[in-house]
């Protein structure tokens, strides 16, 4: 249905963003080093040992692929919902939603607000 595969571009996009938040937090930590120091890249399920200044334009270029896809999905989304509105307003569909889940307060999430750490040896 229309429904699951929206749900799926939104978990989808959701992974997407937390894998390029990864990078910039890798892509930051390594520009602060030397590019000479040894650092271990994950290639394909294999460690590898690399030098800064041979990983960092490899995380940088796999960066800018994840910025793009992220893009790429979230038009696919926007696209979907747009259906979405469309058919419900050619074929008069409304939602009803019950007074039990519009009246629960939402709940904020403590650990969203905590920033990512990471170590860097």
């Amino acid at each position: 249905s229309i429904a699951t595969r929206t749900a799926f571009l939104n978990s989808k996009l959701v992974e997407l963003e937390m894998d390029l938040n990864e990078h910039n937090l890798v892509a930051e930590a390594l520009q602060k080093v030397d590019g000479d120091r040894r650092c271990y890249r994950m290639v394909g399920g294999v460690l590898v040992e690399r030098t800064v200044k041979d990983i960092l334009p490899a995380v940088m270029q796999n960066k800018d692929n994840i910025a793009k896809s992220v893009d790429a999905l979230n038009d696919r989304i926007v696209k979907k919902g747009q259906e979405v509105n469309e058919y419900r307003e050619k074929h008069n569909i409304q939602i009803r939603v019950s007074s039990n889940a519009a009246s629960k307060p939402q709940s904020s999430d403590k650990s969203a607000a905590q920033p990512a750490t990471g170590v860097l040896v």
